[in-house]
């Protein structure tokens, strides 16, 4: 036989209950708030970066992670900011693609996240211990699985050879000569920045600046009406490497224009490995935002 408790008890007994209740999400609360950004962060990678790798294919764990095809393997390496605390961690990803079989260094291509993106930056995320994982996951997985991804499959998709790096040459070892044309690129970079359009234009007949007029025209000034036979001619003709880079990585941003395609395709045979990887990388990001 159920006997009912009188209304007095019952009353204690759900007050009871509330403050209980109300006792344990306060623990909670503390416990979130006393968890550091370095514990939000290895929590962040295990739980959100992790399965998002894994869903690719990719096998580690802790920010490090790898997946191999055929001769080749993929590398994505979380980096934190040296001066990351425990009040807030700031990080990014170092990703690259070597061939196995070759002796070391075999590496073949590598590159920062953020300049696989559209700002084409240095991009760092920053974590603290009351971020919001979500939004946090949302950028950072989104950039990994599309322009990450997509970059190392271009990388692997050409068969190249590692490249033999040699030391830059120290200032110290340049001729005066060297040195001065070193001290002049430098400056017209700083200058560069500081530029109208018009002037970066005029810039482009100097062998000096032309490298850094190109890269401001492609961060500023794409929507300009010179800038695309500028690219298209620079990509097509221009003796210099760094400079067919620079247009080739500023036609992945144009749409509309059925001839960079064209372009780009020929680019893919290019006799520099990173202006070909640029072209198929740039080949890939157009035909998904086409889709």
């Amino acid at each position: 036989m159920i006997t009912a408790l009188p209304r007095s008890q019952s009353t204690s007994c759900a007050t009871a209950q509330l403050e209980w209740r109300s006792l344990r999400r306060y623990i909670f609360s503390v416990a979130e708030l006393l968890r550091t950004a370095q514990d939000a962060y290895r929590l962040f990678m295990k739980e959100q970066v992790a399965p998002a790798m894994r869903h690719l294919g990719f096998k580690g764990s802790g920010g490090k992670f790898r997946i191999v095809h055929g001769d080749y393997e993929a590398h994505v390496d979380a980096l934190k900011s040296r001066y990351s605390s425990k009040s807030e961690v700031e990080f990014t990803f170092d990703l690259s693609v070597v061939h196995t079989p070759s002796p070391s260094p075999n590496g073949i291509w590598s590159s920062r996240l953020g300049h696989l993106m559209p700002s084409r930056r240095d991009t760092w995320w920053t974590i603290t211990p009351t971020s919001r994982h979500d939004e946090l996951s949302e950028a950072v997985i989104s950039a990994l699985t599309l322009y990450g991804w997509l970059a190392m499959q271009a990388a692997i998709d050409g068969g190249d050879m590692p490249v033999v790096w040699f030391p830059r040459t120290n200032e110290l070892e340049m001729t005066p000569q060297e040195r001065d044309i070193n001290l002049r690129r430098r400056a017209m970079q700083d200058f560069a920045r500081k530029a109208t359009t018009d002037q970066l234009f005029e810039l482009l007949t100097d062998e000096i600046s032309r490298f850094a007029a190109l890269r401001e025209i492609s961060y500023r000034a794409l929507n300009d009406p010179r800038s695309l036979p500028l690219l298209v001619e620079v990509l097509a003709s221009d003796p210099d490497k760094w400079c067919r880079r620079m247009a080739c990585d500023a036609l992945t941003h144009i749409q509309g224009h059925p001839e960079v395609d064209s372009l780009l395709t020929s680019a893919i045979n290019d006799e520099d490995q990173e202006v070909r990887w640029q072209a198929r990388y740039a080949l890939k990001l157009r035909k998904l935002e086409n889709q």
